[in-house]
């Protein structure tokens, strides 16, 4: 009964952190800090225009 709960939680928890992710990753918008202080990292080319 315990390895069955312990099981069911750690399953639980995978789903929850790869929904995370791909969330995340569905929304750039979540981390704008990255493009503002970084954008020729993001687009090389539109920095050396």
């Amino acid at each position: 009964m315990t390895r069955d709960a312990a099981a069911r939680s750690t399953r639980a928890f995978g789903l929850g952190t790869a929904n995370a992710l791909a969330r995340e990753r569905a929304q750039p918008s979540a981390s704008p800090h990255i493009k503002h202080t970084s954008p020729s990292v993001e687009n090389p080319r539109t920095a050396a225009r």
